[in-house]
């Protein structure tokens, strides 16, 4: 039998509760909720499937009123001889009163940001990918007389190397466009117009 998987995290409590079934009126404890139900400690004879209307008791005025589907019926004995019976229920739909004793949803951490050493290698490999495509490259200017240079690069310590597309009106042009585009650490192999 596999790990039990549930849609939402629940949370531990221990409120009192009426739960009426077949025309009885029977005292309980909910000792845990979720957005998706909740676990139910009493003395009640249930097969899954039942319907069952509880009241949640908060306090002297406030009451919560849920109804719930039986999903499962456990019981476990107590080192005393006795046996506690717990009943796990699926709500069907909460009423805002029940959602409101609900923890905050927790917030996902950030996604970690690449190096810049890292978001650089990514720009020049997208750069790579798309040197083809259309849209301005490094170094182009708006229709200004430039030519096209594809220029080899390396980075320091690594033996990769990449090459790189820019416009520029000459060859000094293109190694300021390139230096530019890679940063410190990198160095021409070879510069071609292209």
């Amino acid at each position: 039998m596999g790990a039990e998987r549930r849609k939402s995290e629940r949370t531990n409590c221990r409120i009192p509760c009426e739960v009426q079934i077949y025309g009885k009126l029977v005292e309980g404890t909910v000792r845990n909720i979720s957005a998706g139900g909740l676990s139910l400690q009493v003395n009640l004879p249930v097969t899954q499937g039942d319907v069952l209307n509880l009241v949640l008791i908060l306090d002297r005025r406030r009451r919560i009123e849920v109804q719930g589907i039986v999903w499962h019926d456990r019981r476990r004995k107590k080192t005393s001889g006795s046996t506690v019976q717990r009943i796990g229920l699926v709500l069907s739909e909460a009423p805002e009163a029940f959602r409101e004793l609900l923890p905050a949803p927790k917030a996902k951490p950030p996604k970690p940001q690449p190096e810049p050493s890292e978001a650089k290698e990514q720009a020049l490999a997208d750069q790579d990918s798309n040197s083809s495509g259309s849209g301005a490259l490094p170094g182009q200017t708006d229709g200004a007389a430039s030519r096209r240079f594809r220029i080899r690069v390396k980075q320091d310590n690594n033996p990769r190397s990449r090459s790189i597309i820019v416009f520029a009106k000459d060859e000094d042009e293109a190694r300021e466009c390139a230096n530019a585009e890679t940063g410190a650490g990198w160095h021409i192999l070879e510069l071609d117009p292209a």
